[in-house]
């Protein structure tokens, strides 16, 4: 008989470190493997019942993975409600500061440059810039619209998928 799924009360409904949680005695990493978690990134953890949209993954890079980086490009535009430009299985869009780890991971681009802190605003408390200074290009290559780097298009990656729950 398989064992029941643990998803204790503090993690519902919420985006999580995978460690912070093992090491808190809230899960065990096999608890992890469950189909009550679907794993974001490495290390950070969604409970399966939490849509997971592309505001979810970029505030979920933005708080966990690159927390001294800010959300940029689409991923940006995307929390500042434009939800329609980007999807869950697009790439989140983030700046980090020349020198400053780069926290690779698939599903997540990573841009080098200096953002001056007066054009830093937080939004759902991650950083992005404001909504003046961004811009980007059309995959075509023709000014479309205002927001802060350059959009190529989605990407065929998305986050990983746990298995179904049976």
């Amino acid at each position: 008989m398989p064992r029941p799924t643990r998803r204790p009360d503090p993690l519902r409904g919420r985006v999580f470190r995978g460690t912070t949680a093992v090491r808190s005695g809230l899960l065990t990493r096999d608890d992890l493997r469950s189909c009550a978690w679907v794993r974001l990134f490495p290390d950070v953890y969604a409970d399966a019942a939490l849509d997971v949209t592309h505001t979810v993954r970029a505030q979920a890079v933005g708080r966990l993975l690159l927390p001294h980086g800010v959300v940029s490009g689409v991923s940006a535009a995307v929390l500042w409600g434009l939800a329609d430009l980007a999807g869950p299985a697009d790439d989140v869009e983030m700046t980090v500061a020349p020198g400053a780890p780069r926290g690779a991971a698939p599903g997540v681009v990573v841009h080098r440059r200096t953002v001056p802190g007066e054009r830093v605003r937080p939004v759902g408390g991650v950083p992005r810039p404001p909504r003046r200074r961004r811009r980007w290009s059309s995959p075509g290559g023709s000014p479309s619209m205002t927001a802060s780097s350059c959009w190529t298009g989605s990407s065929q990656r998305g986050p990983p998928r746990s298995p179904p729950c049976g």
